[in-house]
């Protein structure tokens, strides 16, 4: 049966109970805390003077008190975060992708197109206002349709635009002549899903009046039960003389400083792309070169990583500079490169791109070339 502090527990009461009278919310994990440190600080004055620094905000959050921690309170709040922290990481790879099943020819190209209109159409669906919503084919030449195409083209003129929209029943070509629908499909990137408003023109052609790309259905973000830091980072190059390798050793440095909070329960580290600079990627690479092979960038890389605490889960997608195809999804890196880093127990090897489940948090890996394709057709992007 747990001893508990009957004086220490009445204390806290009253703390609790004299804040919430001034009107104050308290938040779970800075209740916690509260509790954690109730023995070894004056924590009726320390809630003072966070409320004193609270003007418009009545609630008081963890991190709130946390500044107010002297340098000794903080060590002690730490090694208590330390045995909290002690359990063992918690995440599932939901997606890696390491073989593709290649559908060839216009079967192929066909089955792209469906699943990409599909689940694009359904993100619309969950929105109120889309049960008015029609296929390209119940488009009617006496009245306004709303249809939800992808763009397959489109052509921008001095005081028009011209898009032709495909969906699974047909494709149809129409124009936009008010100048904020023009500025709107001059913006629009190819491949997209747009919410249309189309009419009928003279001799068989049609007006677009409105055209949309459809809202992001709301999404509540989904915390981790514990509090745990995830660093997220990219192109490091190692290999190349561009890398700042002082900067990245001065971070491996303040990942083993326990006394600070951020350090001490950070436990993932993820790497989304071109952590090494490789060989050959673009002319004259050579030149800007410390090491000019591929197999020691990415032993060097290995080096580097072992470093960081081995409590610390490090995952590691490809970019356009790893040894990997440059077709998109990415496989992991592998083979004869791979086996340095696979001596880590704590590295990961996952493809470009990767879903995984973090403390309960869903993050996507993504390199993210194919914005490049976006900036290319999309005018005053760069």
């Amino acid at each position: 049966m747990p001893i508990v502090d009957v004086k220490m527990s009445d204390i806290l009461t009253q703390i609790i109970r004299e804040t919430v009278a001034k009107g104050y919310q308290i938040e779970p994990k800075a209740f916690d805390l509260m509790r954690k440190i109730a023995e070894n600080v004056d924590l009726a004055g320390l809630i003072n003077e966070v409320i004193k620094q609270k003007i418009d905000d009545k609630t008081i959050r963890e991190e709130d008190i946390e500044r107010f921690l002297t340098k000794k309170e903080r060590k002690e709040c730490i090694e208590e975060i330390a045995r909290e922290i002690e359990e063992p990481p918690d995440f599932k790879i939901l997606l890696n992708i390491h073989k593709l099943k290649v559908l060839t020819g216009t079967t192929g190209y066909q089955r792209l197109f469906s699943s990409r209109y599909r689940k694009l159409l359904n993100l619309i669906k969950k929105r109120v206002d889309s049960s008015n919503i029609h296929t390209i084919s119940e488009i009617s030449s006496d009245r306004s349709t709303r249809v939800a195409g992808l763009v397959y083209s489109k052509n921008v003129r001095r005081g028009s635009a011209t898009v032709v929209l495909e969906d699974e029943t047909g494709r149809i070509e129409a124009t936009a002549f008010d100048s904020s629908v023009v500025k709107s499909i001059q913006e629009i990137p190819l491949d997209s899903l747009v919410v249309a408003t189309i009419s009928s023109g003279k001799r068989n052609t049609f007006i677009i009046e409105s055209i949309n790309l459809p809202d992001v259905p709301d999404h509540v973000p989904n915390t981790s039960k514990r509090k745990i830091y995830a660093a997220l980072t990219s192109d490091l190059h190692v290999g190349s003389k561009f890398f700042l390798k002082d900067a990245f050793q001065a971070f491996i440095k303040w990942l083993s400083r326990r006394e600070d909070e951020v350090a001490a329960r950070l436990r993932y580290l993820l790497i989304c792309g071109d952590a090494i600079d490789g060989v050959g990627v673009y002319p004259n690479q050579d030149k800007e070169l410390i090491t000019s092979d591929v197999i020691k960038q990415i032993t060097e890389l290995t080096d580097l990583l072992e470093q960081i605490p081995s409590y610390v889960q490090i995952f590691i997608c490809p970019g356009n500079h790893e040894p990997v195809r440059q077709a998109q999804p990415q496989p992991p890196i592998s083979g004869s490169f791979a086996e340095p880093l696979l001596k880590l127990p704590n590295v990961h090897l996952l493809s470009n791109p990767a879903w995984l489940e973090v403390e309960g948090v869903k993050i996507l890996m993504y390199h993210g070339r194919s914005l490049e394709d976006i900036v290319a057709t999309t005018p005053g992007l760069s």
